[in-house]
């Protein structure tokens, strides 16, 4: 009875922040090649499909600012290093503040995003858990049809984390936006 409970709770809380803030959910999905230096003398490489979800408040093609968790689910096991403190399998979470601005009405779907927060690095090495912070930095075009947008993004991300770690993430994404529905 109490779980019901909670859901009740939750969904009106919920339902009244939505509104009261304009808050909004969106979701795009990347893939992504990871370098990670700082493990030995290496470089090591880890790629594959990833996710990220915002919620936040947005002015429709005009700007946005909130939350974005990266990824939503458990996330893909990068494949592909060799050094010993990482494996050949890690996990990168992401919780940032993101900023996304579209650029001016002479180009309205041309936009940039920018980023901040913290990161996790889980492995199947010595390495098993490292906390850091990173930046976001990204441009992108979106397409606007009857109710629905598809943007096309490139973004940048540099986390830092102890021992001189470090990882840059090339992710291109894509994200569909249904503006008449949600």
């Amino acid at each position: 009875m109490a779980k019901y409970t909670s859901l009740i709770l939750f969904i009106s809380v919920y339902s009244q922040l939505t509104q009261a803030f304009n808050l909004k959910f969106r979701a795009r999905e990347h893939f992504e090649s990871n370098t990670v230096k700082g493990i030995q003398s290496q470089d090591n490489k880890y790629k594959g499909l990833t996710n990220t979800l915002n919620i936040w408040h947005e002015i429709p093609l005009d700007y946005s600012i909130g939350l974005a968790i990266s990824p939503i689910l458990k996330g893909p096991d990068y494949k592909g290093g060799e050094g010993t403190e990482l494996g050949k399998r890690m996990h990168l979470f992401h919780y940032n503040i993101e900023f996304k601005h579209y650029l001016n009405s002479k180009t309205p779907y041309y936009f940039y995003r920018l980023g901040a927060g913290r990161s996790i690095l889980k492995s199947e090495g010595a390495i098993k858990r490292v906390w850091g912070n990173n930046i976001y930095a990204g441009l992108g075009i979106e397409f606007k049809f009857s109710v629905f947008g598809l943007a096309l993004e490139y973004a940048v991300r540099k986390s830092y984390f102890a021992d001189d770690i470090s990882v840059t993430t090339q992710t291109p994404s894509i994200g569909f936006h249904f503006y008449e529905l949600i």
